[in-house]
């Protein structure tokens, strides 16, 4: 939930988030013309973000829409209710909308790489302090995703400090009989974020069941969080618990 480069651009500045997002629309709506777009809906009982729940463990709805050129690139736009609970300084946003830009470029042996960036903006009663943005690169082989995120500001103003955070995942999808398959996740968060304002380094796992026919999806997942450090306990940590979604892709 937030952001800012070093240097002398404050991706937090309001002016500049609306510039950024505006152009953003413009450069999706020139592509769509020549991309494929999709979207995908999702009813959940709880928004979790790298093993933290985005909504105080309430359910959330949301929205993707993405546009996927030929060549590789892409670029959409993630849209859900927040909860993050009232601040007297950051207020109590609402919403949130994730645009997301990616190059990516898949071999004819499996093993595909990718770089992307993406911004996250909060709103609605407040928020814009949270707002931040990162950049990242991933790679992969066939069912098996690793990728490495940075934030120069993570978390925004609301620190009130530019304090930087990294992020790495692994993810596969492992097959098993018809319309179903295993998900399984593990990521580390670290950096100048988690070491002062977030108790310490953090490791995130999940483990689930997605079961599929045609676009709808209904996945049930086990998703923790465990410290790497003592302070478990403090800001961002979440209990573990059972997150079930139902996804519905379109067109249909």
């Amino acid at each position: 939930m937030n952001s800012n480069p070093g240097g002398g651009v404050c991706w937090n500045d309001a002016r500049l988030k609306h510039h950024c997002l505006a152009l953003f629309v413009l450069w999706v709506c020139a592509t769509v013309a020549r991309a494929e777009v999709s979207a995908i809906l999702t009813a959940t009982n709880d928004y979790d973000f790298r093993g933290e729940s985005q909504t105080a463990y309430e359910p959330a709805a949301q929205l993707c829409l993405e546009a996927t050129a030929d060549g590789g690139a892409k670029a959409g736009l993630f849209v859900s209710n927040v909860n993050f609970g009232r601040s007297r300084d950051w207020g109590n946003p609402r919403l949130e909308m994730n645009p997301y830009a990616e190059f990516s470029h898949k071999m004819p042996s499996g093993v595909f790489l990718g770089i992307g960036a993406a911004y996250y903006a909060y709103m609605v009663n407040g928020g814009s302090s949270y707002d931040y943005g990162e950049i990242y690169v991933s790679g992969g082989y066939k069912a098996v995703k690793s990728a490495l995120y940075y934030a120069p500001s993570y978390d925004g103003r609301s620190t009130r400090q530019h304090l930087s955070a990294w992020y790495w995942s692994v993810d596969n999808t492992l097959p098993l009989v018809d319309h179903f398959s295993m998900l399984n996740h593990v990521g580390y968060a670290w950096g100048r974020y988690w070491a002062q304002a977030g108790a310490g380094a953090k490791i995130d796992y999940s483990v689930g069941i997605d079961y599929s026919i045609k676009k709808f999806d209904v996945i049930l997942q086990f998703i923790d969080t465990t410290r790497t450090s003592a302070g478990a306990g403090e800001r961002g940590d979440t209990k573990g618990r059972a997150v079930l979604s139902f996804e519905m892709g379109l067109p249909w």
